[in-house]
């Protein structure tokens, strides 16, 4: 883990809304909603029983034409079926593959595991990594570690969002550095 500051901020929409065109506008109001159904246990999971190896190839095709390499680590078996929410569990796999390649130097890997009582799912990058101090309040809401973007497409409820989203699955997403491309490696494991 690296040595590394947080920057930590309170957001007001009203602030947002003069930098923001409609679209933007659109997915900060989709963001607060889906953070407030997934936080107030309002959210309801849409179960289906599906093949995760082949959902994961449908969703990483939109980054093929990305600046930065997004590869899928092949996995042994032909089929690893999972009962989760597959719309809810995209938005994500969706985050984390988006915030890898924010922070990735080239490369980002997906890769999956599965034992008799899970199935995990990792996005690596190999950028700089997140540091141990930083490790758990990256989880909380309006937390973003790069400074440098601007406020309307980067409010800080993305990971969120996401724990709320897998600890609904009954499932733990943790961040821990990644041994293979040395940035940050995030772990999604779903029972099964």
């Amino acid at each position: 883990m690296r040595d590394c500051f947080c920057f930590r901020s309170t957001i007001t929409l009203s602030i947002l809304l003069p930098e923001c065109g409609i679209h933007d506008i659109n997915k900060l109001i989709s963001y607060f909603l889906l953070y407030y159904k997934s936080t107030s246990y309002e959210l309801k999971l849409k179960y289906e029983r599906f093949n995760i190896l082949t959902w994961i190839s449908s969703i990483t095709k939109k980054y093929i034409h990305t600046k930065k390499t997004v590869t899928i680590k092949p996995f042994a078996q032909e089929s690893l079926n999972v009962n989760a929410d597959p719309n809810l569990l995209k938005h994500v796999v969706d985050n984390l593959i988006t915030n890898a390649l924010k922070a990735a130097v080239q490369n980002v890997l997906i890769s999956l595991e599965a034992n008799e009582k899970y199935v995990g799912i990792h996005v690596e990058d190999d950028g700089q990594g997140i540091c141990r101090e930083e490790v758990e309040k990256i989880f909380e809401p309006f937390t973003t570690l790069n400074t440098d973007q601007n406020l309307s497409n980067h409010i800080g409820l993305g990971l969120t969002i996401a724990k709320s989203i897998i600890e609904l699955h009954k499932g733990s997403i943790v961040v821990s550095k990644s041994n293979q491309l040395s940035g940050a490696r995030f772990t999604i494991k779903l029972p099964r």
